[in-house]
């Protein structure tokens, strides 16, 4: 282990001591704590050691908290702005056989010319047949320019063929569909408020405002996201103008930004937001500030209580930790933690996944 990690790690564990350790000066509380759990038979030089300890005192500030590469950090980072690296690739899972390609018109594997509904029989030299669809979509993502090995079997044809394609960038879609229903009510699947996707959302609850729409069901079951600034744009069409409506705070204590609302045109539209236990992040954020504007009922299941932002903090030229460093505060609910919608629904299972990312 290096010498930085030890010591984050040991004076962590003598911070946790608590009671007569805690009190103690820091090289007596660590001897005092180290001989302590010498006493109990415990053993430190194990194989897990240098992964396990300084993932666990950072699980302690952040539950989420995760030790990792620094390239592993930044792809982390760029998924939660909605940024990720893959061939345009969608795979269709065929039961218990391989599945088969759904190409994207502009993407590498069509470049590469792998035919629509080609059987991927592998990836990377790894067997595709029976792998989960989750699994096969981190398969598919890497860093970017990073050579992706594809092996399939296209329609009509005996031989499998083997190809290499470069994963380039994609944007996740903040919306996976939206329709328009009898008795003017709109529905709107939000995956993410990802980066600049405010204005989509606001512009588009606008237009049904405007078209005499009488309200609109916001799906934002298993939404996620980063962007914050984008939080404010969209639900500044139900909030008052010239407000914080709400702060970046981080553990110190201290407000690392503030929002007020964006537009500044303001609409009279109920809505009705679906959540449940994957709803987190920027979009955790939003679904809160739509029930204090007193524009949304939230129904489904409790949310994440994940209402941070991560960043990499790095620990050694290797290693760094993804972990929140600030957590948004509702200014008018400031304890708020966890969303409990107004209407509890069953929670049931959500593949939020946008058809473009599987």
């Amino acid at each position: 282990m290096s010498r930085g990690r030890r010591a984050v790690g040991w004076l962590c564990l003598a911070l946790l001591a608590g009671g007569g350790l805690a009190s103690a000066s820091p090289t007596k509380a660590i001897s005092d704590l180290i001989s302590l759990i010498k006493d109990h038979g415990a053993a430190f030089e194990r194989p897990e050691f240098d992964r396990d300890l300084p993932q666990a005192v950072a699980r302690i500030f952040d539950p989420a908290a995760e030790l990792m590469t620094a390239a592993a950090a930044e792809l982390r980072w760029e998924a939660d702005r909605g940024v990720y690296y893959d061939a345009g690739l969608r795979l269709e899972p065929q039961g218990d056989g391989p599945p088969l390609a759904q190409t994207l018109p502009e993407g590498p594997a069509t470049a590469a010319g792998i035919p629509e509904d080609a059987a991927v029989t592998a990836i990377d030299g790894r067997q595709t047949a029976g792998v989960p669809v989750t699994e096969l979509r981190a398969w598919l993502r890497g860093q970017y320019r990073q050579p992706l090995q594809l092996e399939f079997q296209a329609p009509e044809e005996s031989e499998s063929r083997t190809i290499t394609v470069e994963r380039t960038m994609r944007q996740s879609p903040v919306t996976g569909w939206v329709e328009e229903w009898p008795m003017q009510i709109a529905f709107m699947r939000i995956y993410g408020v990802f980066e600049d996707s405010g204005g989509y959302i606001s512009r588009q609850v606008a237009e049904w405002a405007d078209s005499g729409f009488s309200g609109v069901i916001m799906d934002l079951r298993g939404g996620a996201g980063a962007d914050y600034a984008a939080v404010a744009e969209a639900a500044g069409l139900f909030m008052d103008q010239d407000n914080t409506i709400f702060l970046l705070r981080n553990g110190h204590g201290e407000a690392s930004d503030s929002f007020q609302p964006g537009p500044e045109r303001r609409v009279s539209l109920p809505i009705m937001a679906l959540i449940d236990g994957n709803t987190r992040g920027a979009a955790e954020v939003f679904a809160a500030l739509l029930r204090q504007s007193r524009a949304a009922m939230l129904l489904g299941a409790p949310s994440c209580g994940d209402m941070t932002l991560r960043q990499a903090i790095p620990l050694d030229k290797d290693q760094v930790f993804y972990m929140a460093v600030s957590r948004a505060e509702i200014t008018s609910d400031p304890a708020l933690y966890r969303l409990t919608p107004d209407v509890l629904i069953a929670p049931q299972a959500a593949a939020w996944f946008p058809p473009e990312a599987q």
